[in-house]
């Protein structure tokens, strides 16, 4: 079972499906959650979890806690939360997690005190090793930045649709496209797309215009577009695939729809 640690419950449910056997077994055990853009760190005390941890325990029940490390994020590996009831929720490139043991793998308060629940029900006369010494940190100088390139810079490969194409389209997993059209007419409007994945940035002769972000369901900008050859640029942004509920199969990146 995920997520359920009321050891009755959980006993229940797993002798339905098991023929009234066990093993009785807890896959994923929350002691903390994920961070996403825009929101502050997640803390969960461990006093919230740690009765819940004893009783779970002392029932001989078994559980994979997760996470017990909070690693990082490997390059674009990073997943997202999408369903019905919340907007997109792209996580950020950490997987801190407010796990017990932290991003550095050093022991945290949270750890402490679950392991005093673990120590409480080994068998009589076992004892826990030593818990290693938190790693030191480095002290880095302030950095500098003293030159910057632009991305027009490094514009190698095209390759050309009368629609856009989708990450997937193009065998990228991972990362950003520049999508590029040529406009031949000066005009105004609305600038709408139906269908971006994940996050865009509007540009008219190399100049941008604007943002759109599907965390915030924005999916039009206007803009006006002078006389004479007029090149337009959206340069998306894959934020992170949903890795689990009801869309996990709607994954597409890019721009999805024809441009209106």
């Amino acid at each position: 079972m995920n997520g359920q640690d009321n050891p009755a419950i959980v006993k229940k449910v797993i002798r339905e499906l098991n023929n009234g056997k066990g093993p009785f077994f807890i896959a994923e055990w929350y002691p903390a959650w994920f961070d996403w853009w825009g929101t502050p760190h997640h803390k969960v005390p461990a006093e919230q979890y740690a009765g819940k941890l004893d009783s779970v325990l002392g029932a001989g029940i078994s559980i994979n806690m997760y996470m017990f490390h909070g690693g990082s994020t490997r390059a674009f590996m990073n997943g997202a939360n999408y369903r019905d009831s919340v907007p997109y929720e792209p996580q950020i490139s950490s997987y801190d997690y407010d796990a017990p043991l932290d991003e550095a793998g050093n022991a945290t308060d949270k750890f402490m005190k679950f392991r005093a629940v673990i120590e409480k029900h080994l068998p009589v006369g076992t004892k826990l090793p030593a818990v290693p010494a938190s790693k030191p940190a480095a002290a880095l100088e302030t950095i500098h930045f003293s030159a910057e390139s632009s991305i027009y810079d490094y514009l190698e490969k095209s390759k050309q649709s009368i629609q856009p194409l989708t990450f997937e389209d193009l065998n990228q997993a991972y990362g950003y496209v520049l999508y590029r059209t040529v406009i031949n007419e000066g005009k105004s409007g609305i600038l709408k797309i139906d269908g971006l994945r994940d996050y865009g940035l509007v540009y008219i002769n190399g100049k941008r215009q604007g943002i759109l972000d599907r965390r915030l369901n924005q999916d039009s900008l206007m803009i006006d577009l002078p006389k004479g050859k007029v090149t337009l640029d959206i340069l998306v942004e894959n934020m992170g695939r949903i890795n689990f509920g009801p869309f996990l199969l709607q994954n597409k990146k890019g721009l999805l729809a024809r441009l209106v």
